[in-house]
């Protein structure tokens, strides 16, 4: 299935069990709103673990950034097939 716009690409790929974070998200499907499709998917309830990473920057001083992981459940399935049955 090619998707057909950023927010399948950004599920088809939690869905396959990659975890994301904002800079995989934009590269992998040009999306800069990785925060926002989470939060609609957890509001149609899907279950999305977010796990804070840290990091040291160039300077010395450290960064953080959010990674997103989806536990599949019944309504991540019915999300996948509604997302194939649309394509």
């Amino acid at each position: 299935m090619k998707p057909k716009s950023q927010k399948q690409a950004l599920f088809s790929l939690l869905n396959s069990g990659i975890k994301l974070d904002l800079l995989k998200a934009f590269k992998l499907t040009g999306s800069m709103k990785l925060c926002s499709r989470v939060s609609e998917f957890r509001q149609l309830g899907c279950n999305i673990q977010g796990e804070m990473k840290t990091f040291k920057t160039k300077f010395g001083t450290t960064g953080r950034y959010m990674e997103y992981q989806l536990k599949p459940n019944k309504a991540s399935r019915q999300i996948a097939k509604s997302l194939v049955k649309n394509s």
